[in-house]
C-alpha cells in the first residue's frame, strides 16, 4: 500500500471538491461511475481534450499568422469559461473551493464531516487550470481530528484513466507554477 501512495506525485492546490459517503458502503464499478457521471462532466471533458488536440494546430499557426493564433486562443478561453459554467451547474450542492493534497492516486482534505476510516466515498472535483471535471470512487484511508475538523485522506478506488491523467497533468501544471514562481523570486537558482 505504502509503495502504491508514492506512485504518483502529490501537489497542494485549490480545488472545488465534494465528498460523499456511498450509501450502505456498497461495492462500487467502472459501469456505475459511468452511470452516475453527470452529462455536462463529459461535455467538459470533451471540450478539454478537443482543445489539447487544437493548441498543437494553433502553435503551429503562431509561426505563420500570429494574430489568427490569438485570435483562436480567445474563442478558446470563452468556450472554456462557457464549459466551466455548465459544469459548477452540474457539480452536487454544496462544492467548497478548498485547499488539497491531491495525486493521481487520491486526495487529502479537511473538512467538517466526520469520515470513518475505510467507508467508501463519491468524490466529485474541478480542477481550476483546465476546468476538468472529475468523478470517482474512493476509500478512506485516514482521518484525524483536527482543530478546524477533521482531515481525510482517500485513495481513488474507481476512476477512469482519462480522469486520472486530467489530475496527474494537473499535479505536473501546478507543481511546474511553484517551480518558476520560486525561480522568479530567487528561491532557487537557475539552471545551468
Amino acid at each position: 500500500m505504502q509503495q502504491e501512495r508514492r506512485q504518483y506525485f502529490r501537489i497542494a492546490s485549490q480545488v472545488a471538491v465534494h465528498v460523499e459517503p456511498v450509501e450502505g458502503n456498497k461495492h462500487v464499478s467502472l459501469e456505475m461511475l459511468e452511470q452516475e457521471r453527470p452529462k455536462a462532466f463529459a461535455l467538459v471533458n470533451d471540450v478539454n481534450q478537443i482543445a489539447m488536440e487544437a493548441e498543437r494546430l494553433v502553435r503551429q499557426l503562431d509561426r505563420t499568422d500570429p494574430t489568427v493564433a490569438e485570435f483562436c486562443r480567445n474563442i478558446d478561453k470563452r468556450i472554456q469559461l462557457l464549459t466551466r459554467f455548465i459544469a459548477l451547474q452540474a457539480l452536487s450542492d454544496p462544492v467548497e473551493q478548498k485547499l488539497v493534497s491531491i495525486s493521481g492516486n487520491g486526495l487529502r482534505f479537511t473538512t467538517d464531516k466526520a469520515f470513518e476510516k475505510g467507508q467508501v466515498v463519491r468524490v466529485e472535483l474541478m480542477l481550476p487550470d483546465s476546468g476538468s471535471t472529475i468523478l470517482c470512487f474512493g476509500e478512506v484511508v485516514d482521518t484525524r481530528k483536527v482543530d478546524d475538523g477533521f482531515e481525510i485522506a482517500v485513495t481513488f478506488t474507481v476512476i477512469s484513466e482519462a480522469d486520472r491523467d486530467a489530475i496527474i497533468r494537473h499535479v505536473l501544471t501546478r507543481e511546474a507554477e511553484l517551480l518558476r514562481n520560486k525561480k522568479e523570486s530567487g528561491e532557487i537558482g537557475a539552471s545551468t
